[in-house]
């Protein structure tokens, strides 16, 4: 028995040495965004509806909008989790709802540097449209005529990721973009009313590369300034 102790506490110590080397690892391989480490980086990731409020439905009935984009978000703070210098607020974390007013109030009091609220479409008119559209606003403050820049930028890096159709970066009235008072996006990242893109956009696949794409645009802006 005092045998079998000692080889477990060495067994038990290795695990916790190759544990820790792992962590180390990973620590170091962290990147640092647009390689200043000086300048912190914070971003808002906005899941769109939430709660009672599901957003828009899958001709099934089963597929909420609610749903998918709040694991889209999940994976957008993963992804920006590898930059040493980034830090991510979200609008929610579960399924609640949460005002627009409130989402918009909560990232001007945290003065961050990127809003990119995440949403899916849908077409009651017709279940062939389909495609990947960003959407951004015009404002005479100067803090927001970035907006355009950051929708172009992120719309042309998640067609980079996924096979979809480019419906462009557009000018819009939301509210979450147009008073928000940091450059700021609301990504529709395909039709639930579309049967083949509803498909896709449940798998965690298509929603990570989805997300993928997201960083990438986003990334790409900023180191582009």
């Amino acid at each position: 028995l005092g045998f079998i102790f000692i080889m477990y506490s060495i067994f038990s110590m290795g695990s916790i040495l190759i544990s820790r080397i792992k962590y180390e690892l990973i620590q170091s391989k962290k990147i640092v965004l647009n390689n200043d480490e000086s300048r912190r980086y914070k971003i808002y990731i906005d899941p769109g509806h939430g709660g009672n409020d599901v957003g828009t439905i899958s001709k099934s009935g089963k597929v909420y909008e609610k749903d998918i984009v709040l694991e889209i978000s999940k994976k957008v703070v993963e992804e920006l989790s590898n930059y040493s210098n980034v830090d991510v607020i979200v609008s929610r974390s579960e399924d609640k709802y949460i005002s627009l007013e409130n989402r918009v109030k909560e990232a001007n009091e945290a003065n961050v540097d990127y809003f990119i609220s995440i949403h899916i479409n849908s077409d009651p008119n017709s279940e062939d449209t389909h495609g990947v559209e960003t959407y951004y606003s015009i404002s005479n403050k100067k803090e927001v005529l970035g907006s355009e820049n950051l929708a172009t930028y992120i719309q042309s890096n998640i067609l980079e990721v996924i096979d979809a159709k480019d419906r462009g970066a557009k000018k819009s009235n939301f509210m979450v973009t147009k008073l928000t008072s940091m450059p700021a996006v609301l990504v529709e990242c395909g039709f639930l009313s579309n049967k083949s893109e509803m498909s896709k956009l449940s798998t965690h696949i298509y929603q990570s590369d989805i997300a993928q794409g997201i960083v990438k645009g986003l990334v790409a802006y900023i180191e582009e300034k």
